[in-house]
């Protein structure tokens, strides 16, 4: 939730299933909600991308190899907007992920 400066807003969750590392999932949120704001998102689109991509590192291991590149995160919030599931590989250490929008609300 936040206050637009009228109102509270409230932003559903998104629910992971299968949590893998929890560090560095703020500093993503964080990072990616700066980035978002000075490309131009407004406050709301800007917490929306920050969520996808903090639940993007929820499932993979270590803090800064599990933040997602933004082309990454593009796919990913392309396909749920879509209601696909995504697949899509570590740069580093070819690990496979999957990202099904049944596991998110």
């Amino acid at each position: 939730m936040y206050h637009d400066g009228t109102q509270v807003v409230h932003i559903d969750a998104i629910n992971i299933d299968n949590v893998i590392d929890t560090v560095g999932a703020g500093d993503t949120f964080n990072g990616n909600l700066a980035a978002a704001l000075t490309h131009g998102y407004n406050l709301k689109e800007a917490i929306y991308r920050a969520q996808f991509a903090s639940a993007m590192k929820l499932g993979r291991k270590t803090a800064q190899k599990g933040m997602p590149y933004k082309n990454q995160l593009d796919t990913y919030i392309d396909a749920y907007e879509h209601g696909k599931n995504v697949v899509w590989k570590s740069l580093e250490d070819e690990e496979e992920y999957t990202f099904d929008k049944n596991a998110i609300s």
